[in-house]
């Protein structure tokens, strides 16, 4: 399992250990689909939120990179950890 140790936001501790024990619950095979979903969510929030104060061409690499992660999640074909594949 990961911790949430080294990020920059302490005051996020509880939600991020709370996700990290979620996903470490899940099974072994939708761990990773499950977390880069989480995560591709995450930026596309951030994205619209800073959509009004920053430069366009950032917004729109976190929405691409949001999509991507999406797109990567879906593709992923549930097997083992050791054989885990992306179609």
């Amino acid at each position: 399992m990961l911790t949430s140790e080294n990020h920059k936001l302490p005051e996020l501790d509880g939600q991020l250990k709370a996700l990290l024990n979620w996903l470490d619950g899940q099974p072994e095979t939708a761990r990773g689909q499950k977390a880069l979903k989480a995560g591709s969510a995450l930026l596309e929030y951030a994205a619209f939120e800073i959509a009004g104060s920053n430069d366009t061409k950032q917004v729109v690499r976190l929405i691409l990179l949001a999509a991507d992660m999406d797109r990567t999640a879906d593709a992923m074909v549930p097997q083992s950890r050791d054989h885990l594949t992306v179609v």
